[in-house]
Protein backbone atom coordinates (compact mmCIF):
# COMPACT_ATOMS: atom_id res chain seq x y z
CA UNK A 1 0.00 0.00 0.00
CA UNK A 2 2.97 2.58 0.87
CA UNK A 3 4.51 1.86 -2.64
CA UNK A 4 1.17 2.66 -4.27
CA UNK A 5 0.95 6.05 -2.47
CA UNK A 6 4.50 6.68 -2.91
CA UNK A 7 3.91 5.67 -6.67
CA UNK A 8 1.25 8.29 -6.73
CA UNK A 9 3.36 10.59 -5.02
CA UNK A 10 6.12 10.41 -7.43
CA UNK A 11 3.94 10.69 -10.78
CA UNK A 12 2.60 13.94 -9.06
CA UNK A 13 5.52 15.72 -8.31
CA UNK A 14 6.97 14.45 -12.19
CA UNK A 15 3.85 16.10 -13.85
CA UNK A 16 4.18 19.20 -11.57
CA UNK A 17 7.38 19.72 -12.95
CA UNK A 18 7.01 18.83 -16.30
CA UNK A 19 4.54 21.73 -16.88
CA UNK A 20 6.22 24.38 -19.14
CA UNK A 21 5.03 27.07 -16.96
CA UNK A 22 6.51 25.58 -13.94
CA UNK A 23 10.34 25.32 -15.84
CA UNK A 24 9.31 28.79 -16.87
CA UNK A 25 9.59 30.18 -13.68
CA UNK A 26 12.17 28.46 -12.58
CA UNK A 27 14.74 29.24 -15.03
CA UNK A 28 13.26 33.08 -14.89
CA UNK A 29 14.08 33.02 -11.37
CA UNK A 30 17.59 32.16 -11.73
CA UNK A 31 17.61 34.77 -14.92
CA UNK A 32 16.47 37.49 -12.37
CA UNK A 33 18.83 35.97 -9.77
CA UNK A 34 21.75 36.58 -11.60
CA UNK A 35 20.99 39.95 -13.00
CA UNK A 36 20.02 41.59 -9.71
CA UNK A 37 23.11 40.06 -8.45
CA UNK A 38 25.39 41.15 -11.28
CA UNK A 39 24.08 44.27 -10.32
CA UNK A 40 24.16 45.06 -6.67
CA UNK A 41 27.21 42.80 -6.07
CA UNK A 42 28.47 45.30 -3.49
CA UNK A 43 25.91 45.32 -1.44
CA UNK A 44 25.66 41.47 -1.16
CA UNK A 45 28.77 41.42 0.86
CA UNK A 46 28.43 39.43 4.01
CA UNK A 47 31.08 41.38 6.10
CA UNK A 48 28.18 43.28 7.20
CA UNK A 49 27.43 40.57 9.23
CA UNK A 50 30.44 41.17 11.84
CA UNK A 51 30.19 45.29 11.72
CA UNK A 52 28.53 45.68 15.10
CA UNK A 53 25.76 49.13 14.00
CA UNK A 54 24.53 46.61 11.11
CA UNK A 55 23.98 43.41 13.06
CA UNK A 56 20.38 43.67 13.86
CA UNK A 57 19.50 45.40 10.58
CA UNK A 58 18.11 42.91 7.82
CA UNK A 59 19.93 42.46 4.67
CA UNK A 60 20.14 40.47 1.52
CA UNK A 61 23.52 38.77 0.69
CA UNK A 62 25.12 36.22 -1.11
CA UNK A 63 23.49 33.42 1.33
CA UNK A 64 20.09 34.21 -0.32
CA UNK A 65 22.08 33.71 -4.06
CA UNK A 66 23.40 30.59 -2.25
CA UNK A 67 19.42 29.40 -1.63
CA UNK A 68 17.72 30.28 -4.67
CA UNK A 69 20.77 28.36 -6.61
CA UNK A 70 20.17 25.36 -4.15
CA UNK A 71 15.95 25.35 -5.16
CA UNK A 72 17.22 25.55 -9.29
CA UNK A 73 19.65 22.24 -8.53
CA UNK A 74 17.03 20.74 -6.90
CA UNK A 75 14.71 20.88 -8.76
CA UNK A 76 16.68 19.75 -11.83
CA UNK A 77 17.70 16.98 -9.84
CA UNK A 78 14.23 15.52 -9.11
CA UNK A 79 12.75 16.35 -13.00
CA UNK A 80 12.70 13.27 -14.99
CA UNK A 81 12.93 15.24 -17.70
CA UNK A 82 16.34 16.15 -16.54
CA UNK A 83 19.67 14.49 -17.90
CA UNK A 84 21.06 16.08 -14.80
CA UNK A 85 18.66 13.50 -12.81
CA UNK A 86 19.23 10.77 -15.07
CA UNK A 87 22.84 10.55 -14.86
CA UNK A 88 24.74 11.20 -12.19
CA UNK A 89 28.34 11.88 -13.53
CA UNK A 90 31.42 11.94 -11.70
CA UNK A 91 32.43 14.70 -11.54
CA UNK A 92 36.59 15.80 -10.47
CA UNK A 93 36.44 19.26 -10.73
CA UNK A 94 33.66 19.57 -8.37
CA UNK A 95 34.69 17.63 -5.72
CA UNK A 96 38.19 18.79 -5.81
CA UNK A 97 37.14 22.57 -5.18
CA UNK A 98 34.23 21.25 -2.61
CA UNK A 99 37.24 19.79 -0.65
CA UNK A 100 39.31 22.58 -0.99
CA UNK A 101 36.99 25.13 0.03
CA UNK A 102 35.83 23.08 3.30
CA UNK A 103 39.83 23.33 4.46
CA UNK A 104 39.33 27.15 4.01
CA UNK A 105 36.45 27.04 5.84
CA UNK A 106 37.94 24.95 9.01
CA UNK A 107 40.97 27.02 8.57
CA UNK A 108 38.73 30.77 8.72
CA UNK A 109 36.84 29.21 11.47
CA UNK A 110 40.16 28.36 13.75
CA UNK A 111 41.21 32.10 13.03
CA UNK A 112 37.53 33.29 13.47
CA UNK A 113 37.11 35.25 9.74
CA UNK A 114 33.62 34.63 9.87
CA UNK A 115 32.50 36.72 6.94
CA UNK A 116 34.45 34.29 4.58
CA UNK A 117 32.70 30.95 5.72
CA UNK A 118 30.27 30.96 3.69
CA UNK A 119 31.45 31.28 0.80
CA UNK A 120 32.40 27.27 1.43
CA UNK A 121 29.26 26.45 -0.18
CA UNK A 122 28.48 30.00 -1.72
CA UNK A 123 31.11 29.08 -4.29
CA UNK A 124 30.68 25.61 -5.20
CA UNK A 125 26.97 26.19 -5.73
CA UNK A 126 27.90 28.77 -8.27
CA UNK A 127 29.43 25.87 -10.53
CA UNK A 128 26.97 23.38 -9.45
CA UNK A 129 24.24 25.76 -10.44
CA UNK A 130 25.56 26.57 -13.81
CA UNK A 131 26.26 22.72 -14.71
CA UNK A 132 22.37 21.91 -13.67
CA UNK A 133 20.31 24.14 -15.54
CA UNK A 134 21.58 23.26 -18.74
CA UNK A 135 20.30 19.05 -18.73
CA UNK A 136 16.68 20.24 -19.44
CA UNK A 137 16.64 20.23 -23.25
CA UNK A 138 19.22 19.81 -25.61
CA UNK A 139 17.54 21.62 -28.68
CA UNK A 140 17.36 24.58 -26.33
CA UNK A 141 20.92 24.24 -24.17
CA UNK A 142 22.70 26.75 -26.24
CA UNK A 143 19.41 29.65 -25.83
CA UNK A 144 19.73 28.93 -21.85
CA UNK A 145 23.29 29.66 -21.72
CA UNK A 146 23.47 32.74 -23.86
CA UNK A 147 20.34 33.88 -21.69
CA UNK A 148 22.24 33.05 -18.35
CA UNK A 149 25.61 34.77 -19.71
CA UNK A 150 23.66 37.93 -20.73
CA UNK A 151 21.30 38.08 -17.35
CA UNK A 152 24.80 38.36 -15.88
CA UNK A 153 26.64 40.23 -17.95
CA UNK A 154 23.96 43.07 -18.31
CA UNK A 155 23.80 43.55 -14.69
CA UNK A 156 27.46 43.83 -14.15
CA UNK A 157 28.01 46.44 -17.14
CA UNK A 158 24.82 48.32 -15.60
CA UNK A 159 26.69 48.77 -12.15
CA UNK A 160 30.41 49.07 -13.63
CA UNK A 161 28.47 52.34 -15.43
CA UNK A 162 27.14 53.67 -12.80
CA UNK A 163 30.36 53.34 -10.69
CA UNK A 164 32.00 54.82 -13.42
CA UNK A 165 29.30 57.75 -13.22
CA UNK A 166 30.38 57.83 -9.26
CA UNK A 167 34.17 58.87 -10.86
CA UNK A 168 32.67 61.51 -13.01
CA UNK A 169 30.68 63.68 -10.28
CA UNK A 170 34.75 63.46 -8.66
CA UNK A 171 35.83 65.66 -11.19
CA UNK A 172 33.86 68.15 -9.49
CA UNK A 173 36.11 68.07 -6.40
CA UNK A 174 39.79 67.18 -7.50
CA UNK A 175 39.11 68.61 -11.36
CA UNK A 176 39.84 65.72 -12.85
CA UNK A 177 38.95 61.98 -13.26
CA UNK A 178 40.51 59.93 -10.35
CA UNK A 179 42.89 56.61 -12.39
CA UNK A 180 43.77 54.47 -9.32
CA UNK A 181 40.39 54.32 -6.86
CA UNK A 182 36.96 55.79 -6.69
CA UNK A 183 34.06 55.33 -4.62
CA UNK A 184 31.25 52.53 -5.47
CA UNK A 185 27.89 53.40 -6.49
CA UNK A 186 25.73 51.49 -4.41
CA UNK A 187 27.59 51.51 -1.18
CA UNK A 188 30.53 54.77 -1.49
CA UNK A 189 33.30 52.49 -0.76
CA UNK A 190 36.95 52.87 -2.48
CA UNK A 191 37.97 50.27 -5.03
CA UNK A 192 40.94 50.16 -7.18
CA UNK A 193 40.69 50.88 -10.65
CA UNK A 194 41.10 46.90 -11.25
CA UNK A 195 37.70 46.17 -9.14
CA UNK A 196 35.60 48.41 -11.24
CA UNK A 197 37.17 47.06 -14.43
CA UNK A 198 35.31 43.52 -13.49
CA UNK A 199 32.30 45.16 -14.50
CA UNK A 200 33.10 45.18 -18.11
CA UNK A 201 34.80 41.79 -18.47
CA UNK A 202 31.83 39.63 -19.18
CA UNK A 203 30.46 42.08 -21.53
CA UNK A 204 34.16 42.59 -23.80
CA UNK A 205 34.91 38.78 -23.38
CA UNK A 206 31.36 37.60 -25.52
CA UNK A 207 32.07 40.02 -28.17
CA UNK A 208 33.41 37.32 -30.00
CA UNK A 209 30.04 35.47 -30.31
CA UNK A 210 28.19 38.52 -31.23
CA UNK A 211 30.51 39.01 -34.38
CA UNK A 212 29.84 35.62 -35.20
CA UNK A 213 26.37 35.55 -35.17
CA UNK A 214 25.80 39.44 -35.95
CA UNK A 215 23.53 38.41 -39.41
CA UNK A 216 20.86 35.98 -37.03
CA UNK A 217 21.58 38.69 -34.07
CA UNK A 218 22.09 41.81 -35.13
CA UNK A 219 20.20 43.68 -32.49
CA UNK A 220 22.09 42.34 -30.24
CA UNK A 221 25.45 43.01 -31.85
CA UNK A 222 24.37 46.83 -32.41
CA UNK A 223 23.69 46.95 -28.46
CA UNK A 224 26.78 44.74 -27.38
CA UNK A 225 29.18 47.07 -29.78
CA UNK A 226 27.77 50.19 -28.16
CA UNK A 227 28.38 48.83 -24.41
CA UNK A 228 31.96 47.68 -25.53
CA UNK A 229 33.12 50.72 -26.89
CA UNK A 230 31.43 52.92 -23.75
CA UNK A 231 34.02 50.28 -21.83
CA UNK A 232 36.75 50.75 -23.99
CA UNK A 233 36.10 54.72 -23.37
CA UNK A 234 36.11 54.44 -19.70
CA UNK A 235 39.39 52.19 -19.89
CA UNK A 236 41.05 54.95 -21.76
CA UNK A 237 39.86 57.63 -19.70
CA UNK A 238 41.31 56.07 -16.59
CA UNK A 239 44.03 54.52 -18.07
CA UNK A 240 42.96 51.04 -17.70
CA UNK A 241 44.14 48.44 -19.22
CA UNK A 242 42.27 45.51 -18.77
CA UNK A 243 39.44 45.06 -21.06
CA UNK A 244 41.62 46.60 -23.77
CA UNK A 245 43.87 43.96 -23.94
CA UNK A 246 40.64 41.44 -23.29
CA UNK A 247 39.08 42.42 -25.89
CA UNK A 248 41.63 42.54 -28.51
CA UNK A 249 42.67 38.32 -26.99
CA UNK A 250 38.96 37.41 -27.08
CA UNK A 251 38.91 38.89 -31.30
CA UNK A 252 42.08 36.49 -31.50
CA UNK A 253 40.34 33.57 -29.95
CA UNK A 254 37.74 33.65 -32.38
CA UNK A 255 39.37 34.43 -35.17
CA UNK A 256 41.39 30.87 -33.99
CA UNK A 257 38.51 28.81 -33.07
CA UNK A 258 36.95 30.25 -36.85
CA UNK A 259 39.76 28.97 -38.70
CA UNK A 260 40.18 25.86 -36.52
CA UNK A 261 36.36 25.01 -37.54
CA UNK A 262 36.31 26.12 -41.02
CA UNK A 263 39.84 25.64 -42.18
CA UNK A 264 38.42 22.88 -44.78
CA UNK A 265 36.51 25.40 -46.40
CA UNK A 266 38.66 28.73 -46.35
CA UNK A 267 40.51 29.08 -49.91
CA UNK A 268 44.49 28.64 -50.47
CA UNK A 269 44.90 32.53 -50.84
CA UNK A 270 42.90 32.94 -47.00
CA UNK A 271 45.57 30.20 -45.71
CA UNK A 272 48.68 31.75 -47.04
CA UNK A 273 47.54 35.40 -46.30
CA UNK A 274 47.01 34.08 -42.51
CA UNK A 275 51.04 32.87 -42.93
CA UNK A 276 51.51 35.96 -43.66
CA UNK A 277 50.48 37.76 -41.34
CA UNK A 278 51.73 35.20 -38.52
CA UNK A 279 55.63 35.07 -40.37
CA UNK A 280 55.08 39.28 -40.29
CA UNK A 281 53.50 39.48 -36.55
CA UNK A 282 56.73 37.48 -35.20
CA UNK A 283 59.63 39.48 -37.61
CA UNK A 284 58.30 42.52 -35.76
CA UNK A 285 58.24 41.18 -32.79
CA UNK A 286 62.17 39.86 -32.93
CA UNK A 287 63.08 43.13 -34.29
CA UNK A 288 61.32 44.93 -31.43
CA UNK A 289 64.01 42.62 -28.91
CA UNK A 290 66.59 43.49 -31.05
CA UNK A 291 65.99 46.88 -30.78
CA UNK A 292 65.60 46.52 -27.08
CA UNK A 293 68.88 44.75 -26.59
CA UNK A 294 70.71 47.36 -28.56
CA UNK A 295 69.30 49.89 -27.19
CA UNK A 296 68.27 51.87 -30.57
CA UNK A 297 67.61 55.09 -30.76
CA UNK A 298 66.97 55.08 -27.15
CA UNK A 299 64.36 52.35 -27.34
CA UNK A 300 64.82 51.13 -24.00
CA UNK A 301 64.13 54.50 -21.99
CA UNK A 302 61.14 55.00 -24.32
CA UNK A 303 59.67 51.12 -23.48
CA UNK A 304 60.03 51.70 -19.57
CA UNK A 305 58.54 55.47 -19.77
CA UNK A 306 55.66 53.96 -21.83
CA UNK A 307 52.34 53.78 -20.29
CA UNK A 308 51.36 51.04 -22.30
CA UNK A 309 54.48 48.83 -23.45
CA UNK A 310 56.15 49.06 -19.49
CA UNK A 311 52.58 48.18 -18.09
CA UNK A 312 51.88 45.63 -19.96
CA UNK A 313 55.46 43.57 -20.86
CA UNK A 314 56.66 44.63 -17.72
CA UNK A 315 53.98 44.24 -15.17
CA UNK A 316 55.30 44.37 -11.41
CA UNK A 317 52.27 42.06 -11.22
CA UNK A 318 54.72 39.46 -12.88
CA UNK A 319 57.32 39.92 -9.92
CA UNK A 320 54.99 39.52 -7.01
CA UNK A 321 53.20 36.85 -8.47
CA UNK A 322 57.02 35.30 -8.55
CA UNK A 323 57.69 36.27 -5.72
CA UNK A 324 54.83 34.99 -4.06
CA UNK A 325 55.16 31.87 -4.94
CA UNK A 326 58.66 30.93 -3.69
CA UNK A 327 57.76 32.57 -0.48
CA UNK A 328 54.73 29.93 -0.41
CA UNK A 329 57.27 27.47 -1.31
CA UNK A 330 59.76 28.47 1.55
CA UNK A 331 56.71 28.85 4.16
CA UNK A 332 54.11 26.04 3.11
CA UNK A 333 51.72 26.29 6.13
CA UNK A 334 52.28 30.19 7.36
CA UNK A 335 50.85 33.66 5.88
CA UNK A 336 54.37 35.16 4.81
CA UNK A 337 53.18 38.63 4.47
CA UNK A 338 51.57 38.65 7.85
CA UNK A 339 54.22 36.79 9.88
CA UNK A 340 57.39 37.50 8.02
CA UNK A 341 56.31 40.80 6.54
CA UNK A 342 57.14 39.37 3.00
CA UNK A 343 55.30 40.90 -0.38
CA UNK A 344 51.92 39.38 -1.21
CA UNK A 345 51.71 38.33 -5.00
CA UNK A 346 48.70 39.77 -7.46
CA UNK A 347 47.08 36.47 -8.15
CA UNK A 348 43.82 34.86 -6.62
CA UNK A 349 44.69 31.39 -6.30
CA UNK A 350 48.38 32.47 -5.44
CA UNK A 351 46.34 34.79 -2.59
CA UNK A 352 44.19 31.43 -1.63
CA UNK A 353 48.09 29.82 -0.90
CA UNK A 354 49.56 33.08 0.75
CA UNK A 355 46.53 32.79 3.26
CA UNK A 356 45.73 29.07 3.42
CA UNK A 357 48.95 27.16 2.78
CA UNK A 358 50.54 25.27 0.10
CA UNK A 359 47.56 22.38 -0.29
CA UNK A 360 44.38 25.15 -0.40
CA UNK A 361 47.32 25.95 -3.44
CA UNK A 362 47.72 22.69 -5.07
CA UNK A 363 43.75 21.87 -4.76
CA UNK A 364 42.62 25.31 -6.78
CA UNK A 365 45.44 24.35 -9.59
CA UNK A 366 43.62 21.32 -9.91
CA UNK A 367 40.62 22.58 -10.31
CA UNK A 368 41.77 25.00 -12.54
CA UNK A 369 43.66 22.64 -14.90
CA UNK A 370 40.45 20.32 -15.42
CA UNK A 371 38.58 23.06 -16.03
CA UNK A 372 40.69 24.11 -18.72
CA UNK A 373 40.63 20.77 -20.02
CA UNK A 374 36.83 20.89 -20.59
CA UNK A 375 37.09 24.60 -21.80
CA UNK A 376 39.50 23.17 -24.54
CA UNK A 377 37.17 20.00 -25.03
CA UNK A 378 34.34 22.19 -26.00
CA UNK A 379 36.74 24.86 -28.08
CA UNK A 380 37.91 21.74 -30.31
CA UNK A 381 34.52 19.87 -30.88
CA UNK A 382 33.02 20.33 -34.13
CA UNK A 383 29.46 19.86 -33.73
CA UNK A 384 26.07 21.80 -35.06
CA UNK A 385 25.47 23.11 -31.70
CA UNK A 386 29.02 23.71 -30.46
CA UNK A 387 29.20 27.30 -31.82
CA UNK A 388 28.49 28.60 -28.28
CA UNK A 389 31.55 27.81 -27.82
CA UNK A 390 32.31 31.21 -29.44
CA UNK A 391 30.92 32.85 -26.36
CA UNK A 392 31.73 30.21 -23.57
CA UNK A 393 35.64 29.87 -24.75
CA UNK A 394 36.73 33.52 -24.89
CA UNK A 395 34.79 34.20 -21.12
CA UNK A 396 36.43 31.24 -19.52
CA UNK A 397 39.86 32.69 -21.35
CA UNK A 398 39.51 36.31 -20.26
CA UNK A 399 37.68 36.00 -17.02
CA UNK A 400 40.61 33.39 -15.61
CA UNK A 401 43.27 35.55 -16.82
CA UNK A 402 41.36 38.64 -14.73
CA UNK A 403 41.69 36.06 -11.54
CA UNK A 404 45.54 35.47 -12.74
CA UNK A 405 46.21 39.06 -12.74
CA UNK A 406 44.16 40.26 -9.86
CA UNK A 407 43.75 39.46 -6.41
CA UNK A 408 40.09 40.11 -5.67
CA UNK A 409 38.65 36.56 -6.14
CA UNK A 410 39.96 36.14 -2.94
CA UNK A 411 39.77 39.60 -1.37
CA UNK A 412 35.76 39.82 -2.63
CA UNK A 413 34.87 36.09 -2.90
CA UNK A 414 31.88 37.04 -4.71
CA UNK A 415 34.03 38.28 -7.74
CA UNK A 416 34.75 34.36 -8.37
CA UNK A 417 31.66 33.27 -8.97
CA UNK A 418 30.69 34.45 -12.50
CA UNK A 419 34.04 32.21 -12.98
CA UNK A 420 32.73 29.41 -11.34
CA UNK A 421 29.45 29.60 -12.85
CA UNK A 422 30.81 30.18 -16.82
CA UNK A 423 33.34 26.82 -15.79
CA UNK A 424 29.90 24.93 -14.66
CA UNK A 425 28.03 25.61 -17.84
CA UNK A 426 30.83 24.90 -19.45
CA UNK A 427 31.16 21.03 -18.12
CA UNK A 428 26.76 20.82 -18.08
CA UNK A 429 27.55 21.34 -21.78
CA UNK A 430 30.19 18.98 -22.46
CA UNK A 431 28.43 16.49 -20.05
CA UNK A 432 24.95 16.81 -21.77
CA UNK A 433 26.37 16.09 -25.65
CA UNK A 434 29.28 13.97 -24.30
CA UNK A 435 28.11 10.69 -26.22
CA UNK A 436 30.91 8.57 -24.79
CA UNK A 437 29.26 8.16 -21.20
CA UNK A 438 32.43 8.91 -19.56
CA UNK A 439 32.97 12.51 -18.60
CA UNK A 440 36.10 12.41 -16.31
Amino acid sequence: MGNFYDNINKLHINRVLKLNKMERFVFSVLCATLFTSGLCHWLLDLSYKYIPTQVSSLHVDFQWVFWISLFVVLYYSINSNSKFSKRLQIDIPFLIIVQTLFLCGVLDYQKERYATIPYTWILPMAYLCGKAVLTYDSSTINKRILMLYFSLAVGMFLVGVLDFEGNMQEVKEYGTLLTEEWEGFWTGEWQNRCTMEFGGVLITSAYGYTLYNRKKRWGLFFLHSIALVLIIIFDILVTGKENIILFLMTIVLTIILYMYDNWNHVSLTIKKALLYVLLGMTVIFLVLVFIYYIDFANFREIYWNGEWLSGVFSNVRFSMDWNGFKSMIKYPLSDYELEYGLEPPHSMVLEYGRVYGITVFIGLSLFRILTIKDAFVLALDRKLNSTIKYLLFPAFTCVNLYYSMEPNGHALRYIWMPGLFISGMIRGWYEYNNTMGRTY
